[in-house]
């Protein structure tokens, strides 16, 4: 089984060794000044202040532009090697011509003599070629790189030369292929095509293989060549772009009639980085050529005459005499890499440089535009002139009569001619390539004999040290600016240069910085000697420093110890010199300081980028004059003041006391604001700054370019994408050797505090000089000596603060030197493979992060990879002791003991898998008893997965009880749990260390949870059914399957036992949040019966403050009303029923939409439940009883809001108040005020009264009869006119039935007597059946006698009404009718009485019949009394009588029955 990529080790290292992380990020954001500052490197077209194609500029007229260094060698000494012997020979048979020439690109000499070419090794004088095949006069050499695809591979070169006849075109080749060994020419050409008698005087070739040659007749031609011909263009072919594309086929001497005279070309030059071509004649002309943005076409774009030129620069300058500018013997492309605004330099015979543009559209209006490649020129404009040395200052030698001249990449060689002295000139600005203006040293020396030829040796090609790459946010012009030498001199070679003469070949070597302090180390010994110090002076602002630390780190120079030894001493002498200590002549940081001993520490003005003067009394800020503020020490003006202030002392010595304390807090605040300016870039020493400079030179081709790139392969006809390492091992090795022995100079020679003392010391002295001129008549003062201590300690609060900064840049080196060397090991075991393992978040970071940020914020990202290296290891069944302790040398910050640790418990784990059952347990434990060891710092989520694998379910609660334990030792979480538990306020102020104690304790617990989660769902699941193949054949095997295994899979039985196990483990635990957690858990996978049986002193407090939070409102883990219900469940489980029936009570209670008012009764009926199981208990008797009535009284109010409730449900309008009686639960008072009297609720009212025991005879007669009319008018709206008469009566008998069942018992709120009269009134007003209020009292369950004496009632108090409602003998009539029902016998009769009133009259017991007999027969004989005594009586009364006296008649039969 493979091991899970981030299983391996912690990802973090030990607290007392890893670097902080801050003061890295402060140290690279340094190191990122410092690669800007060396990237983004003055301009040459701003150093020579050029703004505009319209006015020129002339430099060169000053001293300082050609400052005096002649104790620094620029140059090495001249080596001379003769010509060949066998060429001096060929100097005898010489007839027509000969030319001396140079091929850098394969370090050899050309000379032609007449017919034939000679080719040898220049430096060696050896290698001699020949080739004698042509008739013809050679007039011009080129060596061709030939384009590709055309000829084999052993043409390495191809060798163009043209006579006056034709053009040739050879081959060459070397043995093996190698341009060092013997050199080739082919016998036979390759090409050769005539020339049409042009005569074409000089041939060059451009990087892609282009052959162009310049005619006497002042035309630029074109030798197109390629591997086929077709019908219309041959193999090879000459073509014209001074004239027409078809200039070939009109013959050349037709052309002669109408072209001038003849102004031959004698120069081609090609800018390869603008793909421009310009030319030179004779005469001076210079033509400009424009071969289009890929290089491939051809056209003219102007042609400047000499005239032209000398006019311009007589306009810009007019001291120059116009002889000076009468020649122009060489020109040069200024390429990209140089400048991005100038084109060309052209220089005369005078050494005077002219400086062109080719567009006229290099300013705007924010300032110089730069040209990239895709900018097309569209003319010559010369807008700067630069003089050669000693052109205005007699006492230099000045250049004269230059004949020859070399420029490239700022380097100016001359060579003059003054009868047979012959004279070569060196010019060159590297030493000052940080300045914001143009100066320049320069060098002469003798030649033997007139020079020939000037070049410089090409250059190997640039490894990928040299090549850096750009920021994502820097806007390149495709082809970066060259750095000064001094970023590269670590790793570039000094340049070559070799010039031709007739007496041989004279090479030397421009020397670097580095170069030059060597030199000067190997002829003195003593650090302070003048040319050390002049070295200082010149290389200020580290540079000198960062000499003396490659110097002394250098490998090459480790078999010269002498000179390492020096470098250190003058590191040690010179490196506590302030970053900014010298006063220059101009505003720029680089500018070369004015005297020798101002090497000296002196404190700057308050103002940035401000020098003084030496001799006026005014400063230049960007080199324009300003007044200064203050009288500047040692001026006239300062005189004058001190003489006033001593002839103010004298007269008024307070006076002058309280002026000189002002004066001198104003110096110490200058000075003061001076060494904090000087701080805000970070650098505060010499030393400091080039230690930084180094570092920054070191890690630059890597620094700011990304980590990783994608490569592209197609497999399978698909495209597939991996990842690959952008440096490559070579670059990651070197840069990595020269890190280690920058660590361990530093460690040597920059964390001794000696050192700072003596920064210190030398600081102080400083300061003491300065003011001693313009203080020393009162250097004893109390006043200057407190300032002089003031700075005293601001020196020392800046020394230590240097200190602090070479700590910061020792842990970058540190941490940059464990990433390399983490990088290296990855790149020797497939880079690709250990980042495709990645999680996809890490991939992504990976490939979008540049190498810096892997070092300042890549530790989660480095770790990771150590894990997928680990893991790979591990996967591989790879024993990982020898790398693990390989990793712990290499990257301690990313592989800690801890990490080792972790690996060999993992490499156990892994040994589970395999071993027999015996074997299983004891590894196990052993296992984990090694993550037990470093339980506070090992990666649990990974490591548990890894320990669930091999089914160790017990180990994982146990390693993240322990975790927890350490990682939280102060037990910090639990009380910030119940601290802030269900706090939601985001702006408390929490201490951080409780946060990060809780954070790291449920981080622990998180494991156990994860991992009980995945037990239940193995216990839930069933076993799957085969898989279906995915290809027809014999069954695939996967890695898996491939790698035996012990481990039986796990059954649902086996994870249901595991996750009981390891539930009861936890739970067995003392620590409290860690119950909490699990029962937190156990409620989200509503384990509500097993919550239930928990006995664990923790749970009652649990369930306690969770039904608090959530009683407060706030949001739990639980939610809603579970955890309520579970506290009462747990106290009737555990026989506490007072508990239960108070958390019961609390529930009903509770307002909130979460309980209905159903479900609030319920809760209720249990709390009275439990409370009635407390009474056997004597000791809670009393409190019992007390809860019990309480809650009969809840439970008699909560019934009556029901009833409300339902009652308003009918009302649609009403739903908020249903809404707020579910809610919660009233007292009867508020259902009285807000329900129930507000709404006109009367049954409701009616059982309030009820309940509160209060009679009111009156009210309670009107509350009935609301009731009734209030029934009878809703049924009227509802109810059409058919339908009323005989569903009215039955709806207000079934209204009277249900009410009279809790009011039938009781007379004072069922007032019987009042209901049958008003019964009897609205039955008689509306004309219903008579005998309907008969039976619903008789159903109400009032018996026959009742009824017959409340009737006897009603008929006795001779209410005028019934008259009124149309009867006057209603009441005998009902009367009437209930005695017919209680004899009448017929089947009929008594079906038309329901089965209730029927069972009710014969439940009737005997006893009663001779009361109700006798009642009735006297009603019977009341009644015909009233009807007979009447004189008119109608059919009805009559009909009344009759069936009055038949009933007496029964009645009196049923008596003498009894």
């Amino acid at each position: 089984m493979p091991v899970p990529m981030d299983t391996i080790g912690s990802g973090g290292a030990d607290t007392s060794s890893s670097a902080s992380t801050s003061e890295v990020q402060q140290s690279a954001q340094l190191i990122n000044r410092c690669l800007f500052n060396d990237r983004e490197s003055i301009d040459l077209a701003h150093k020579l202040s050029i703004n505009s194609t319209h006015s020129g500029v002339c430099s060169g007229t000053d001293d300082k532009d050609y400052p005096s260094t002649s104790c620094l060698p620029l140059v090495t000494d001249v080596k001379r090697v003769p010509l060949p012997p066998e060429l001096i020979e060929q100097f005898d048979h010489m007839q027509c011509n000969c030319l001396i020439g140079l091929f850098p690109e394969i370090g050899r000499a050309w000379l032609t003599v007449d017919s034939d070419i000679f080719v040898w090794r220049y430096d060696q004088g050896d290698d001699l070629s020949y080739f004698d095949g042509l008739k013809e006069t050679i007039l011009s050499v080129a060596l061709v790189q030939p384009k590709p695809g055309i000829f084999r591979q052993h043409v390495k070169y191809l060798l163009a030369l043209t006579t006056p006849l034709d053009i040739v075109i050879l081959g060459v080749s070397f043995s093996g292929d190698d341009i060092n060994k013997d050199m080739h020419l082919l016998s036979e050409p390759l090409f050769t095509l005539t020339t049409d008698s042009t005569y074409l005087m000089q041939t060059i070739a451009t990087p892609n293989g282009r052959i162009f040659s310049g005619g006497r007749d002042g035309c630029l031609y074109e030798v197109e060549y390629q591997a086929g011909g077709s019908w219309f263009r041959g193999d090879c072919q000459k073509v014209n772009h001074s004239q027409s594309r078809f200039s070939f086929l009109i013959p050349s001497m037709m052309s002669q009639l109408w072209r001038s005279e003849n102004d031959a070309i004698s120069q081609i030059t090609v800018d390869e980085t603008r793909n421009i071509l310009y030319t030179r004649s004779e005469t001076g002309s210079i033509g400009v050529f424009d071969l289009g943005n890929a290089g491939k076409s051809t056209s003219r774009v102007t042609l400047v005459s000499l005239d032209s030129i000398i006019r311009k620069a007589r306009s810009i300058s007019v001291g120059i005499e116009p002889s000076n500018l009468s020649e122009i013997v060489h020109i040069a492309p200024i390429t990209l890499q140089e400048s991005r605004y100038l084109n060309l330099v052209a220089i005369t015979q005078a050494g005077i440089r002219l400086y062109f543009v080719v567009t006229s559209s290099m300013y705007s209006g924010s300032g110089l535009t730069a040209q990239g490649g895709d900018v097309r020129p569209n003319g010559l404009y010369l807008v700067h002139i630069r003089l050669p040395p000693g052109f205005t200052n007699s006492s230099v030698q000045r250049p004269t009569s230059i004949h020859a001249a070399y420029y490239k990449a700022g380097s100016l060689l001359l060579a003059s001619t003054t009868g047979d002295d012959a004279t070569l000139w060196y010019v060159n600005g590297d030493m000052f390539a940080f300045d914001n203006i143009l100066k320049e040293n320069h060098r002469n020396f003798p030649l033997d004999g007139r020079s020939w030829a000037i070049s410089q040796l090409a250059s190997a090609p640039l490894s990928q040290l040299a090549v850096a790459r750009l920021p994502s946010n820097t806007s390149s012009l495709g082809i970066p600016p060259d750095p000064p030498i001094h970023v590269l001199q670590h790793l570039q070679q000094p340049s070559e240069y070799v010039v031709v003469t007739s007496q041989g070949c004279h090479i030397f070597y421009k020397l670097r910085p580095v170069d030059q302090l060597r030199a000067l180390l190997e002829k003195t010994t003593d650090p302070n000697s003048e040319t050390i110090e002049e070295f200082f002076r010149l290389y200020n602002k580290g540079e000198g420093v960062c000499c003396c630390i490659i110097l002394a780190i250098s490998p090459k120079e480790t078999t010269n110890r002498s000179i390492c030894d020096r470098a250190t001493s003058v590191f040690l002498q010179h490196g506590g010199i302030h970053a900014e200590r010298v006063a220059t002549h101009r505003g720029g940081e680089g500018d070369y300081p004015v005297a020798a001993h101002q090497h000296s520490i002196t404190p700057l003005s308050p103002i940035q980028n401000v020098s003084m003067a030496p001799s006026s009394g005014i400063k230049r800020f960007g080199g324009a004059p300003v007044a200064f503020s203050t009288p500047m020490p040692g001026s006239l003006q300062h005189q004058q003041q001190v003489q006033q202030q001593q002839q103010q002392q004298m007269n008024k010595n307070n006076l002058f006391q309280q002026q000189q304390q002002r004066q001198q807090q104003s110096n110490t605040t200058a000075t003061s604001t001076n060494l904090r300016m000087n701080g805000e870039n970070g650098f505060y020493s010499e030393r400091q700054q080039g230690l930084y400079k180094v570092f920054a030179r070191f890690v630059r081709p890597i620094w700011e370019g990304n980590v990783i790139e994608e490569n592209f392969v197609v497999e399978d006809g698909r495209k597939r994408s991996f990842a690959v390492s952008r440096p490559t091992i070579e670059v990651v090795t070197t840069i990595l050797e020269d890190l280690k022995n920058l660590k361990t100079f530093m460690t040597k020679y920059c964390l001794v505090p000696a050192n700072i003392r003596d920064m210190n010391q030398l600081l102080y002295r400083g300061m003491q000089q300065r003011h001693h001129n313009t203080s020393a008549h009162m250097s004893q003062s109390p006043v200057n000596l407190h300032h002089m201590e003031q700075q005293k300690k601001l020196c020392a609060e800046t020394c230590a603060t240097e200190l602090t900064f070479i700590n910061q840049l020792y842990q970058l080196n540190d941490v940059t030197i464990q990433v390399l060397g983490l990088w290296r090991l990855i790149l020797h075991h497939q880079l690709h493979v250990i980042i495709d393992n990645l999680d996809q978040n890490t991939q992504s970071t990976l490939r979008t992060m540049v190498f810096h940020e892997l070092v300042t914020n890549g530790k989660q990202i480095c770790c990771a990879l150590v894990n997928g290296l680990v893991s790979q290891f591990m996967n591989d069944h790879s024993t990982i002791g020898a790398l693990s302790c390989q990793l712990r040398e290499i990257c301690p910050d990313f592989y800690s003991p801890d990490d080792l640790t972790c690996a060999q418990a993992t490499e156990l784990l892994n040994q589970v898998r395999t071993s027999l059952p015996g074997r299983r347990k004891e590894q196990l434990e052993e296992a984990l008893q090694l993550l037990m060891s470093i339980a506070k710092s090992v990666n649990l989520p990974s490591i548990c997965q890894q320990l669930q694998s091999v089914q160790y379910f017990e180990g994982v609660v146990e390693l993240c009880m322990k975790a927890a334990n350490l990682r939280d030792a102060e037990n910090l979480a639990l009380k910030f749990h119940y601290t802030f538990y269900g706090c939601i306020d985001e702006t408390l102020d929490i201490d951080p260390a409780f946060k990060s104690a809780h954070f790291a304790r449920l981080e622990c617990y998180k494991c156990i949870t994860d991992m009980l989660s995945d037990l239940l769902v193995a216990a839930e699941s069933h076993p799957q059914a085969p898989s279906v193949p995915t290809k027809p054949g014999p069954p695939q095997l996967n890695n898996s399957t491939k790698t035996s295994t012990n481990v039986q899979p796990l059954t649902p039985k086996n994870a249901q036992i595991h996750a009981e196990t390891s539930l009861q483990i936890a739970l067995k635990s003392s620590d409290e949040l860690l119950h909490i957690t699990l029962y937190d858990w156990m409620l989200h996978k509503n384990m509500i019966e097993q919550i239930t049986r928990v006995e664990s002193p923790f749970i009652e407090k649990f369930l306690i403050l969770r039904s608090e939070v959530n009683g407060a409102g706030a949001t739990t883990p639980s939610g809603g009303n579970r955890i309520n219900d579970l506290l009462w469940q747990w106290y009737e489980r555990n026989g506490r029923h007072l508990q239960a029936a108070e958390v019961l009570v609390k529930l009903a209670d509770k307002v909130g939409p979460e309980r209905n008012l159903i479900e609030r009764i319920e809760l209720l009926s249990r709390a009275k439940v439990h409370a009635k199981s407390m009474t056997s208990m004597t000791t809670v008797a009393n409190n019992t009883g007390q809860l019990l009535g309480e809650l009969e009284d809840k439970i008699q109010v909560s019934k009556i809001q029901l009833e409300t409730l339902k009652q308003l449900q009918e009302y649609p309008e009403l739903r908020h108040c249903v809404t707020s009686l579910n809610s919660q639960l009233y007292d009867i008072t508020t259902i009285y005020q807000e329900y129930a009297d507000q709404y006109d609720l009367g049954e409701i009212k009616l059982q309030i009264f009820e309940a509160a025991g209060e009679h009111n005879e009156i009210l309670i007669k009107d509350l009935w009869q609301n009731i009734i009319e209030k029934l009878i008018s809703n049924m009227d709206r509802t109810i059409d006119a058919m339908t009323s008469s005989s569903d009215l009566p039955n709806i207000i008998k079934h209204k009277i039935i249900a009410l009279s069942k809790n009011y039938a018992n009781s007379e004072r709120y069922f007032p019987l007597k009042f209901l049958v009269e008003y019964l009897e009134k609205i039955s008689l007003g509306r004309s219903w059946n008579k005998i309907w209020v008969i039976e619903t009292f008789l159903n109400v369950g009032v018996t026959t006698y009742d009824l017959l004496g409340i009737y006897s009632q009603i008929h006795a108090k001779k209410d005028g009404c019934w008259s009124a409602l149309g009867n006057p003998h209603h009441i005998i009539d009902v009367i009437n009718n209930l005695l017919t029902l209680y004899l009448d016998d017929d089947v009929t009769a008594m079906n038309n009485v329901s089965m209730s009133s029927s069972m009710t009259m014969q439940q009737d017991n005997n006893r009663y019949k001779r009361h109700i007999i006798s009642r009735s027969l006297d009603l019977i004989a009341m009644s015909l009394m009233e009807l007979t005594s009447q004189s008119i009586r109608d059919v009805t009364t009559n009909l009344l009588i009759s069936s009055l006296q038949k009933n007496q008649a029964k009645f009196e039969s049923l008596r003498a029955q009894l």
